[in-house]
């Protein structure tokens, strides 16, 4: 199965030192061009947010997550068009943000949370 890894979901990992990839072993692990310019633009700020994002960097290229081009600038929108194109496939969205949790909803697709800021699971 695809797994499109969100910006939020990336944080959140590396902030409560979650190993996605060992708990999505055997999935091919995505992101958009879009999520990872957001970290980029994060990780160039002081403080643990700029901090977390430079780790969250760090921790997907080292983890071998795909990045895959996105031509919209808002990170969100991008993920629910690209989401929209491969529901036909077996494919998920993991992420936490409850605005995207609801258009992926409404619109029949997987998903995938933190739970218990430990592990990932399917909602």
């Amino acid at each position: 199965m695809k797994i499109l890894l969100d910006t939020n979901m990336l944080l959140d990992c590396t902030k409560y030192r979650v190993d996605f990839s060992a708990q999505l072993h055997g999935h091919e692990l995505i992101t958009l061009s879009s999520c990872f310019n957001e970290l980029e633009k994060l990780g160039k700020k002081r403080g643990k947010a700029g901090e977390a994002a430079r780790i969250a960097l760090i921790m997907a290229r080292a983890k071998g997550v795909i990045i895959v081009r996105s031509a919209e600038k808002n990170a969100d929108a991008a993920i629910l068009r690209h989401a929209l194109r491969e529901k036909q496939s077996d494919f998920a969205v993991a992420t936490n943000d409850r605005a995207l949790i609801k258009s992926l909803k409404k619109n029949g697709i997987r998903i995938i949370r933190l739970r218990e800021k430990k592990k990932l699971t399917e909602a």
